[in-house]
């Protein structure tokens, strides 16, 4: 995997040969401000339009920041966009082991309806790549 963008609370890795694109957000998160959370997720988007995946997966294993409802909109809105937009086929979630950050992202996916893309939920990366690669 090549490193597309890294910073202390999250990452950005690209496959070539597979077209996979993995995200991570590491536990530095817990004091993570909004804005800094939308320029990062403004950011894997634009990574999104530049290489054009088919498959994503979003390992939130060690995130530990919560969502607001606002941001749960925003963030799923802006990231729908940006995958339909790539034409991306399927997108792995690996649930944060924090139950409250857990319920976060679920509530946040959720928003997420009739997605052009198949969407499902793991509790680790294994799982989660092998049914993207399946």
């Amino acid at each position: 995997m090549q490193t597309l963008y890294s910073d202390s609370f999250f990452v950005v890795e690209f496959d070539e040969q597979t077209k996979l694109m993995r995200t991570f957000w590491s536990e530095d998160t817990a004091d993570i401000e909004h804005e800094n959370t939308k320029e990062l997720i403004n950011k894997f988007v634009e990574l999104l339009d530049e290489y054009a995946p088919n498959f994503i997966i979003s390992d939130d294993s060690q995130r530990k920041s919560v969502y607001s409802v606002d941001e749960q909109e925003w963030i799923a809105n802006t990231i729908a966009a940006g995958v339909v937009h790539a034409k991306a086929s399927k997108y792995a979630i690996v649930l944060p082991q924090d139950f409250i950050s857990s319920i976060s992202t679920e509530q946040t996916i959720d928003e997420v309806i009739d997605a052009p893309f198949e969407l499902s939920y793991f509790e680790d990366e294994k799982s989660a790549k092998k049914w993207l690669l399946e």
